[in-house]
């Protein structure tokens, strides 16, 4: 009997223990979620038995849906982890729940709770992003119509829509088409219908707008609106038009355009002119037109630097018993990457002896969202013999950054007009910058008195004067100096005369 107690209290000692030994936890254990959106936590598992295979099961609450990527474990060490992956519909109820998570193999098992707050994401014109194009107010005569596109962008639950033309001026007729409504839009898509506005010869002239409103299809509620702009205009009497009518450009540049007016009435007019921005000047602001009469009126327009890439409406306003207007479209444009440099001479050591090279300091902006990764610095037309060096040879640009780069440039011959070479900028072998600069009149240096070819201009010179000098010293005083040289030579005394006689007595 004793033995009988010993042995079960054994096996539930060694049940107890294998029990413990596997355990999972979530991390973090509490989570706070808005009805629409989804959150990643993790997923931790622990058993001191190796290896053993675990199975995962998650119980989620109703509405809402939570998972694992798989649901089988076969674990070579004690700990391994994976995601959890939580998401609350745009229709769960708002309140607390918990996530059951229940980790088993053949023999044990061990669960894990993640406490879940869902909270509210109200509804509204936050969540459907109605717009139109052109955002601009069209021009168009009495009789004419005109076309915009309307867009629609569902980022809310799915829902469909209605299109309803809530007011427009008398004589002016809207009709949107294909259909004016969308059926279970889905979250996340984007639908687009056509308008087409349409006025009668007896609209009234001006500017003139068509609201067009979006509904929810079966409570009728309202989601948002647009205002379709139209400017209407007469055919007989005042003619007003631009030209062109669309210019691109870049911020910082002046471009110019022509506002035209021709009077086809029979009375004489008198009109007055004025631009909507500050940066676009008229040649003229006021102007009598006779009967039959047109007249173009230049305007200026200095494209401010700091404008943002995209299309800008520049309206010039004609004012006589009514007011017409004409707009000008600028597409301004802006580069992924802007430069720019400055450019002077400055001195350095080579191999050779000190140089003058022209060192060109070129500014690289980034106006991307994105980074330019180990960008590599290149000359594309370096002319022939000549060096090139940069102080890096890549660079990194993080969005909405400028940097600047030293290159330096040894010309191997004398430049005596501007030259121009580009600095470029490459990444993963595609350009994607590119400067120009310009080199004005730069002197090779002489590298040694006698090196062959590398004699400056200046050098040349100075030699040639130095020789003149010479000359003109030893004509004037040549005279002098061989007087002087022959003055001052030594005199030999001359040898003795040695008769035959003598000669001969001096044999015997």
């Amino acid at each position: 009997m004793k033995k009988l107690c010993v042995l079960i209290c054994l096996i539930f000692i060694a049940t107890v223990v294998n029990a413990a030994s596997l355990s999972v936890n979530t991390q973090p254990n509490e989570i706070t979620l808005q009805a629409g959106s989804n959150k990643t936590v993790t997923l931790n598992l622990h058993s001191d038995t190796i290896p053993l295979g675990v199975n995962i099961y998650v119980n989620e609450p109703y509405s809402v849906n939570a998972y694992t990527n798989k649901s089988y474990f076969y674990m070579n060490s004690n700990d391994t982890s994976t995601d959890l992956y939580v998401y609350a519909p745009w229709d769960a109820n708002p309140g607390d729940y918990y996530i059951e998570i229940e980790a088993y193999s053949s023999n044990e098992s061990a669960k894990a709770y993640l406490l879940l707050h869902i909270t509210e994401r109200p509804e509204g014109p936050a969540y459907v992003n109605f717009t139109y194009e052109p955002e601009y107010c069209v021009d168009l005569y009495r009789g004419e119509s005109k076309i915009f596109n309307l867009w629609v962008e569902n980022v809310g639950p799915s829902k469909s829509f209605n299109f309803a033309v809530e007011e427009q001026p008398d004589d002016v007729e809207t009709i949107i088409t294909p259909f004016s409504y969308v059926t279970n839009m889905g979250s996340g898509e984007k639908i687009n219908r056509i308008a087409t506005v349409k006025v009668g010869d007896e609209a009234d002239l001006g500017e003139q707008s068509v609201l067009v409103e979006l509904r929810e299809k079966s409570t009728d509620r309202l989601y948002s609106t647009v205002n379709l702009c139209l400017n209407v205009m007469e055919r007989e009497g005042l003619l007003v038009s631009a030209s062109p009518e669309e210019i691109e450009t870049y911020g910082g540049e002046t471009v110019e355009g022509t506002v035209i007016v021709k009077n086809t009435g029979d009375k004489a007019k008198d009109l007055i002119l004025s631009s909507t921005v500050d940066w676009a000047k008229l040649s003229e602001n006021s102007v009598r037109l006779k009967p039959g009469e047109t007249k173009e009126i230049n305007l200026t327009m200095q494209v401010p630097t700091d404008l943002e890439k995209g299309k800008y409406g520049v309206r010039v306003t004609v004012k006589n018993d009514i007011t017409r207007a004409v707009t000008f479209y600028l597409n301004v444009l802006k580069e992924d990457v802007e430069t720019s440099s400055t450019v002077s001479q400055s001195e350095m050591n080579t191999k050779d002896g000190k140089q003058n090279v022209v060192d060109a300091v070129v500014t690289f902006k980034n106006n991307t969202e994105s980074s330019y990764e180990n960008a590599e610095i290149r000359i594309d037309d370096l002319p022939s013999g000549w060096k090139f060096t940069s102080e890096v040879s890549e660079i990194t640009i993080n969005p909405k950054e400028e940097k600047s780069v030293h290159v330096y440039i040894t010309p191997n011959e004398s430049v005596t007009e501007p030259k121009t070479i580009h600095v470029s900028l490459y990444e993963n072998g595609s350009k994607v910058a590119e400067e120009t600069v310009t080199i004005g009149e730069y002197n090779v240096p002489a590298v040694g008195m006698f090196s062959l070819g590398m004699f400056s201009i200046e050098s040349v010179i100075i030699l040639f004067l130095a020789t003149g000098l010479l000359y003109l010293a030893w004509d004037r005083y040549k005279d002098e100096i061989i007087s002087r040289f022959r003055k001052e030579r030594p005199v030999l005394a001359p040898e003795p005369e040695t008769s035959k006689e003598a000669e001969e007595e001096l044999g015997d």
